[in-house]
């Protein structure tokens, strides 16, 4: 992270960085900084700074808000990323971990940007204070942990629109699908549970119990 951060013009704060398996890295920076960041993975030089500031009309949003850009996940062909954020900064109550504002935070959004077009060309709305960002292995759900409203929300990529909202437990974080399409594990990081999830029925169950916090999950192929 140091070795970017030398690399850049300006400072970054990235909450996480991401390759896309083509060439491409993009980083995150949360509300510290309000843009992402992108890299050439060869030479390591950013090659664009956007800011997370865009038309949120689709979502009835008519005003200009920023948001705080925390996590990403490319497709699969390395065109386009999905970036959550944090919370759209100027809405409603400040979102923070301990989500004691409550409904005060009012629910965010996924932004996706593509790599052709150097710009967001869609924005989501998912629940409060999202966090991890997953892509079903055929690309055709977005998983979304919506860590202050203690679900799930599964995003049909072709309308671009959540399709369903799936409860789980205290603040919901990681996520790995099985190559089935449609099994996923989410932790429960503050509940120190695993959930099963069956995105066909939208039904949930606890999986097994970890120790504290568990944060990030990892499969193995």
């Amino acid at each position: 992270m140091k070795h970017l951060a030398s690399l850049a013009e300006g400072p970054i704060t990235p909450k996480s960085v991401v390759a896309n398996g083509h060439g491409q890295l993009i980083a995150n920076n949360m509300m510290y900084q309000h843009t992402v960041t992108l890299y050439d993975a060869k030479s390591r030089r950013l090659t664009q700074t956007l800011s997370d500031k865009t038309d949120l009309s689709a979502i009835g949003i008519h005003q200009e808000v920023s948001g705080a850009p925390v996590e990403a996940v490319w497709t699969r062909d390395g065109k386009s990323a999905y970036v959550s954020q944090y919370q759209l900064t100027g809405l409603g109550a400040e979102a923070e971990d301990e989500c004691t504002a409550g409904t005060g935070i009012q629910p965010s959004a996924v932004y996706r940007y593509s790599l052709d077009k150097k710009d967001w060309d869609q924005v989501i709305q998912v629940g409060r204070v999202p966090k991890y960002v997953a892509l079903t292995p055929d690309n055709k759900q977005l998983l979304v942990s919506n860590w202050c409203d203690k679900s799930l929300s599964v995003v049909d990529t072709k309308t671009a629109k959540e399709r369903k909202r799936i409860p789980l437990n205290s603040m919901p974080r990681g996520i790995v699908t099985l190559k089935d399409n449609h099994t996923t594990y989410v932790t429960a990081m503050y509940a120190d549970e695993i959930y099963r999830v069956n995105l066909t029925t939208g039904k949930s169950e606890v999986a097994l119990k970890t120790g504290s916090r568990p944060r990030h999950l990892v499969i193995d192929d």
